[in-house]
């Protein structure tokens, strides 16, 4: 087990998490970056996440870092970073085939889970109900336990928004990013050519997540541009 960790980035998978452990290491923080449960689970071959977290947090103060994408983008991206495991022959592949594929299996299956709201049921914890726009980040606060939301649509802004909350500066070391990969020509041409079903998009309008983190304004230009890209 892992211990006297400073930073937990809990965070779902495609949101920045990469970028933001690398960041904080880098800012001298003790870091350790998981996606839930059962991804502590895989790394150390034991149960104890919550353990580490209590242990972490009993004489100092521990962050508990999360991020929202919105979920049509983080599903792609997740698709393409495992596109080896999921289709281990994508390369030969029509552009059209795969987005067959990712329609049919991964649409409606990859990155369902909201890493922070695991934390909020384990420490009895309301859900988040809105986002502090204005600030650009959520922060709320139990004990030695401060747990932070931000978008990643502003990563770009993280270096000052962590600068006001840890009140130093910061510098953002972007990690993992899909422009890196081997992919990327194929994840472009993707997305220039991706239609998504209607029958998501109605789904997508009663999703509760969604309609927090993104203002009315966002949200209806949201589903303007995905309409437009729909069948």
């Amino acid at each position: 087990m892992t211990k006297n960790i400073d930073i937990f980035i809990l965070c779902g998978g495609k949101s920045g998490s990469s970028s933001l452990y690398s960041s904080f290491i880098k800012n001298n923080y003790n870091t350790l970056k998981i996606h839930g449960k059962l991804d502590y689970i895989e790394q150390f071959n034991e149960d104890k996440l919550y353990e580490t977290i209590n242990i972490s947090s009993a004489k100092k103060p521990v962050f508990i870092i999360d991020v929202y994408r919105t979920p049509i983008e983080r599903k792609i991206s997740s698709f393409f970073q495992n596109i080896d495991s999921y289709l281990p022959n994508w390369q030969c592949k029509s552009i059209e085939q795969l987005i067959t594929k990712f329609n049919n299996k991964y649409l409606y299956e990859l990155e369902e889970y909201h890493s922070i709201n695991e934390a909020f049921d384990y420490y009895d914890i309301p859900y988040f109900k809105e986002f502090d726009f204005k600030k650009k980040f959520n922060l709320f606060k139990k004990n030695n336990l401060i747990f932070i939301k931000l978008l990643y649509k502003n990563i770009n802004e993280w270096h000052h928004i962590l600068r006001v909350i840890f009140n130093k500066q910061f510098i953002i070391t972007k990690d993992n990013m899909s422009s890196y990969k081997n992919y990327y020509k194929t994840y472009q041409h993707f997305l220039l050519m991706y239609k998504i079903p209607k029958k998501y998009l109605n789904i997508l309008t009663k999703d509760r997540e969604f309609l927090i983190y993104n203002t009315l304004e966002d949200q209806v230009s949201y589903f303007e541009y995905w309409n437009s890209k729909s069948f």
